[in-house]
């Protein structure tokens, strides 16, 4: 069987996702 690979590079993306309040206020960017 063959397997498929996907690859991202550059990807960066914002996120309201956090442990505290503030993180999820003003939430944070994630560069991949």
């Amino acid at each position: 069987m063959d397997t498929d690979l996907i690859t991202l590079t550059g990807l960066r993306v914002h996120g309201r996702h956090g442990v505290f309040d503030h993180e999820r206020e003003a939430g944070q960017d994630f560069i991949i």
